[in-house]
């Protein structure tokens, strides 16, 4: 009996041990054939990549070619597709391959009147520019124009047709004085005025044109206070009034000076000062 558990412990032991050495020859096959994989698959990636290489020249001498057409894209009111197009002459020697699309299109946005550009290839020899131009809503000074953003450029002497409000300081930003005149003229719009120019001395006083020809100077400390205050002194004093007001000095603490018209224009009235809007 002692023998028969021993032979059966040795078998079991035997046969456990062959279990193990059948499972680690599984796990050594799979390991070979994981090996066989990745060295299979390394062979094609170097074969794809050397043919590749050794492709490129061929491909493009087939594939470049010279530029033969640009077509310039986009709603242009000011500028004209001519002058686009001598702006890019330079790149047209490029291949279609070849051009540096990012130079071309940071080349265009340095022209005055183009404020954004983008460029892109058309199969098989075209370069296709979209052009977005600059919106000007005001002159500034004389020879330059300032957009929305209050970013100036320089005007060329064209969109002169148009009826713009000219602006300039001495001393403010162009965007902060574009700021300024947006907020004159909400509050001017309130009753029924328009603003056809500012313009800010060196001392910060601001000096603004209305559509009907009035004058109008705002004191440095608070434009935007004295704006308000004018407002209510038009209302209540120079738009019921029977004389025309050439001018309105708001550099008062408590009211403000209005020069009127004379009836005779060989007549010069001088400034009357207005305190509170109450005298005349």
């Amino acid at each position: 009996m002692a023998a028969e558990r021993g032979m059966t412990s040795t078998r079991t032991l035997s046969e456990s041990g062959g279990w193990r050495t059948g499972t680690q020859a599984v796990v050594d096959l799979g390991l070979a054939h994981g090996l066989w994989l990745l060295l299979v698959q390394a062979v094609l990636v170097c074969g794809l990549i050397a043919g590749t290489y050794f492709a490129l020249p061929w491909l493009k001498l087939a594939f470049d070619k010279p530029i033969r057409r640009v077509v310039i894209q986009g709603d242009l009111q000011a500028l004209s597709r001519e002058a686009v197009q001598q702006a890019v002459v330079i790149y047209e020697t490029d291949s279609f391959l070849d051009i540096d699309l990012a130079a071309l299109v940071h080349h265009l946005e340095e022209q005055p009147w183009i404020a954004r550009a983008r460029a892109r290839r058309q199969w098989p020899d075209t370069v296709a520019i979209d052009i977005v131009e600059q919106q000007p809503i005001a002159y500034w000074g004389q020879y330059w124009m300032v957009n929305a953003k209050g970013r100036i450029f320089e005007h060329q002497g064209l969109f002169q047709h148009r009826s713009l409000p000219r602006l300039w300081s001495e001393r403010t930003l162009p965007a902060e004085a574009m700021n300024y005149y947006q907020i004159f003229e909400r509050q001017l719009r309130t009753v029924g005025l328009g603003l056809q120019g500012t313009s800010q001395s060196l001392q910060g006083d601001w000096q603004l044109v209305l559509d009907n020809g009035l004058q109008l100077i705002l004191d440095r400390t608070d434009p935007v206070g004295n704006m308000r205050h004018f407002v209510s002194i038009y209302q209540q004093v120079v738009q019921p009034a029977q004389r025309k007001a050439v001018a309105v000095d708001m550099r008062y603490r408590h009211g403000a000076a209005i020069r009127w018209q004379a009836e005779d224009p060989a007549a010069v009235l001088p400034a009357t000062e207005q305190h509170g809007g109450s005298k005349t």
